[in-house]
């Protein structure tokens, strides 16, 4: 059966958005099931490394922020050497292309290693780069730097594969949000915990129902299991 030109494009182009509609829920799968951040940005790594736009290399790093310095701290790489992962485990924001984006806060596409690509060693492969910053509350959190083959950066760099990054890049924020918090509230949670356990005193917490809700060993002792 004979089909247009037209038609072939309207079919190619559904295609397209059928896989990245796929891309898009694989991506928020791992945002509302992963159960650590190590767990969440290890995963977003590998979904990141799947689209078929960042070419066969599917070589990359994911880093969180480290507030104090600032500075980026590698948690998570895929197919780098260990001399490359060693470079690059620790990164002032602001130093070298990964620490660029991370002070914009917006993605970023280098088509080689130009001046920016400040740390450089012999031996290094021409590549290209695209810097996925994550943002919480409109702050970096963390960055992922995906690597991209020379003869492959040309395919890669076009509005759409702009845009399905950064929809991807705003589900894991959700993600990194969403598992902070419950961080939070665990260690809050443990701390109160660890304060009526070492109070030299019996406590005893009763909900407005009449239920305890908890009690120390002391109270226990006081007053019986």
């Amino acid at each position: 059966m004979f089909m247009s030109g037209e038609l072939l494009d309207q079919i190619d182009c559904l295609r397209r958005e059928i896989s990245q509609q796929n891309t898009v829920n694989e991506f928020l799968k791992l945002s509302l099931n992963a159960a650590t951040v190590q767990g969440l940005l290890e995963g977003a790594l590998t979904l990141f490394l799947s689209l078929s736009f960042l070419g066969s290399e599917k070589s990359g790093a994911a880093f969180l922020v480290n507030e104090p310095q600032p500075e980026l701290i590698m948690v998570a790489h895929h197919n780098m050497t260990e001399a490359a992962a060693s470079w690059c485990a620790r990164l002032p924001v602001g130093h070298c292309l990964c620490g660029r984006a991370a002070v914009t806060g917006k993605i970023h596409f280098a088509s080689s290693m130009d001046d920016r690509h400040e740390i450089r060693r012999e031996g290094m492969e021409p590549h290209g780069h695209y810097h996925v910053p994550i943002l919480v509350d409109g702050k970096v959190a963390g960055l992922f730097m995906l690597c991209l083959q020379q003869q492959e950066i040309q395919e890669s760099q076009n509005p759409d594969s702009i845009k399905l990054l950064e929809t991807v890049a705003t589900i894991v924020a959700g993600g990194l949000k969403r598992l902070t918090v419950e961080e939070k509230i665990r260690f809050g949670e443990a701390m109160e915990r660890m304060v009526i356990e070492n109070t030299p005193c019996g406590i005893v917490v009763v909900g407005q129902d009449g239920i305890i809700r908890t009690f120390n060993s002391m109270a226990e002792r006081l007053f019986g299991p």
